[in-house]
């Protein structure tokens, strides 16, 4: 108790070292832990993208018969390679004309409460311009990266041939008048995954600052005793 009222007051030239060292190290402390949890969420969140973008290419890839057939058990087929895996939360299939050929989801998402069918403007873009778009999605508390893909298909020159294959924005001029958007995949998946890491990481981090401030103080302390031992003794043998 002795030595923390030292520490309160200012009085002495010990504590004044000590108190100017300390809130360099806090500051130091804080934002070492602000800029690796700043990476650490931009790591998950680029992973996650990526993930999604290419499960959603895959898919489109590989329902392009089943969606120009409009079969459903080859839909059903195509997408049990999304629905098993990690952080899945919704998938639809559109056809030719935009309406849902198939759709799936996870137990805990409600498709009630998300929108069925594709505004204009991404219909638009996905017949004309771009062949994935990309959308963050939120319901209450959850939270979805989403991307919708687009399917087509490219009529061959050879006659009475329909080659399958997707859109390619860097085509050119002469592949892209014969390309045809025949359907698009929409996919969503659950961020609960790298909200709950990044909540459980905060809170690491915090514990772990804070031990780490308490031993940086108990070291300033130690080291600016030793500094202002000597200094004090000069300043009492001087006096006498």
């Amino acid at each position: 108790m002795l030595v923390l009222m030292r520490m309160i007051k200012l009085t002495s030239f010990r504590t004044r070292v000590f108190w100017s060292l300390v809130p360099i190290f806090c500051i130091l402390f804080v934002f070492i832990g602000l800029i690796d949890l700043y990476k650490q969420k931009q790591l998950a969140n680029d992973e996650i993208h990526e993930r999604a973008k290419s499960m959603a290419e895959n898919l489109a890839y590989s329902s392009r018969l089943a969606v120009l057939t409009e079969d459903k058990l080859l839909l059903e087929a195509a997408l049990r390679s999304v629905t098993g895996a990690a952080d899945f939360a919704y998938v639809w299939i559109y056809g030719e004309r935009w309406t849902p050929l198939v759709t799936a989801s996870s137990k805990h998402v409600d498709l009630k409460r998300l929108p069925k069918a594709l505004d204009d403007k991404q219909k638009e873009r996905l017949s004309h311009e771009e062949g994935i778009l990309f959308d963050n999605v939120s319901t209450g508390n959850e939270r979805y990266v989403e991307y919708v893909a687009s399917i087509g298909s490219v009529q061959s020159t050879v006659p009475y041939e329909l080659q399958i294959n997707p859109v390619d924005s860097k085509s050119t001029d002469g592949e892209q008048k014969q390309q045809k958007t025949i359907g698009a995949v929409r996919l969503g998946l659950s961020m609960n995954r790298v909200d709950s890491h990044m909540a459980s990481l905060l809170k690491w981090r915090g514990w772990s600052v804070g031990a780490f401030l308490c031993l940086s103080t108990v070291a300033i302390y130690v080291f600016s005793v030793g500094i202002t031992r000597p200094i004090n003794r000069l300043t009492e043998q001087a006096k006498k």
